[in-house]
């Protein structure tokens, strides 16, 4: 909560300083894919432990973005949604078939700089800090142990995010960019309790953006 209270400083400052150079409001989404393909687990049943682990197929990666650019900055608020497709349980090398969905939500302050490539053509990179929760359902195996979930937590959340943005007209944008995001696992208490260790994925989403 410190990191995220110093980032939510920095960005009024920054802001407040870019207020003195030419800038734009805008908001924008963006969606695509991630690239989780499993996500390892520790359950406890009451003092005798075992490993687990999810196996996962690529889910759906979203968000909506609000902020400010200038010159060489964009300051922004984003709201991000992504998909967990469970493929296949696995617990003590017993593995079972999966088909349920789990999500995360991201609630996040990021930072970029922006540099021209061409007239119309820009490169950018930027990090980001808030808050992040990953949940995931009952998942069940077929003894009746419901042994991987539900389970969910809360917690610090950052990224990192690289990509091309190409300026179709001076008041629409259109960009693919790679992020990079990490989340806290879910848990859950009680006999049997499990516990997900903090994961990070890349993802991959093409954005419009909106100039005012």
């Amino acid at each position: 909560m410190k990191a995220f209270g110093g980032l939510v400083v920095l960005l009024g400052l920054a802001g407040g300083a870019a207020a003195a150079e030419p800038a734009s409001w805008y908001m924008a989404g963006h969606v695509g894919v991630n690239n989780l393909d499993d996500w390892p687990a520790k359950v406890d049943f009451g003092g005798v432990e075992a490993n687990g682990k999810l196996g996962l197929k690529r889910g759906n990666h979203a968000g909506l973005m609000v902020g400010r650019e200038t010159a060489h900055a964009r300051y922004e608020l984003e709201f991000g949604h992504g998909r967990i497709k469970i493929d296949s349980l696995e617990l003590s090398g017993i593995a079972e078939p999966g088909g349920q969905r789990g999500h995360y939500d991201v609630v996040l302050a990021n930072i970029y700089r922006h540099d021209a490539v061409s007239a119309s053509l820009r490169v950018f990179g930027g990090i980001g800090i808030g808050w992040g929760r990953a949940k995931l359902p009952t998942l069940r195996f077929s003894s009746g142990c419901e042994c991987l979930g539900p389970a969910s937590r809360g917690g610090l959340a950052y990224q990192g995010r690289l990509g091309l943005a190409y300026q179709v007209s001076p008041g629409n944008s259109i960009s693919f960019q790679y992020s990079h995001l990490s989340l806290v696992g879910p848990r859950r208490g009680g006999t049997p309790s499990v516990e997900y260790g903090r994961r990070s994925f890349g993802a991959l989403s093409g954005a419009y953006t909106r100039y005012f």
